[in-house]
C-alpha cells in the first residue's frame, strides 16, 4: 500500500513533464497578416513576369498576312449547292484539313482531319452519337476484278 502514493505521484510528475515538453516544442505562432486594402486604395502594384526571348521568326514581306506561329493563314473556299447548303473547305498548304456543311435547315456539321491521314472525321465536340459512312468514291488504284486476280495467282 505504500507503493500506491509513490506510483500515483511519479504519473503526476511524469504527466507534468510531458505537458511542459509538449508547450516548449509546439510551433512558434503565425505571423500577424495585414488586412485587406481599403476600397479606395491602389492596392499592390503587379509585378511584371520575367520574360524569355522568344527565338526569332522571319518577318513576313509587308502585305503578307501570317499567324502566330509564322505560317500562312488557311484557304477558305465557300461554295454553295443546288439545294441552299453552304460547304465550306479550309485548306492549308494546299492540304484539306477541315469541311464545315451549313445545311440550309438544319445543324451545321464539322468534318477534320485530325490524325493528319487524310481521312475526314465529324467533330468529336458535337455529340456522342456517329452517323454511318460510306466510300462513294475513292482516288487510288482501282480494285482488281476477278479475272485480273487469277492471272496474279497462275490460274490462267
Amino acid at each position: 500500500m505504500k507503493r500506491m502514493p509513490l506510483l500515483l505521484v511519479g504519473a503526476l510528475a511524469l504527466a507534468s513533464a510531458a505537458s511542459l515538453h509538449a508547450q516548449s516544442s509546439a510551433p512558434p505562432p503565425p505571423a500577424p497578416v495585414p488586412p485587406p486594402p481599403g476600397m479606395d486604395e491602389p492596392g499592390v502594384k503587379p509585378v511584371a513576369p520575367a520574360t524569355v526571348a522568344a527565338p526569332a521568326q522571319p518577318k513576313p514581306a509587308p502585305g503578307e498576312a501570317r499567324d502566330a506561329r509564322g505560317a500562312p493563314p488557311p484557304t477558305v473556299t465557300v461554295r454553295q449547292q443546288d439545294n441552299g447548303d453552304t460547304v465550306e473547305e479550309y485548306r492549308s498548304g494546299g492540304r484539306i484539313y477541315m469541311v464545315r456543311i451549313i445545311p440550309k435547315h438544319g445543324v451545321p456539321q464539322t468534318f477534320m482531319d485530325t490524325r493528319g491521314d487524310g481521312k475526314l472525321t465529324p467533330d468529336p465536340k458535337q455529340g456522342p452519337v456517329s452517323p454511318v459512312y460510306y466510300t462513294i468514291y475513292q482516288w487510288g488504284k482501282p480494285a482488281k476484278t476477278a479475272e485480273q486476280q487469277q492471272q496474279d495467282s497462275g490460274g490462267g
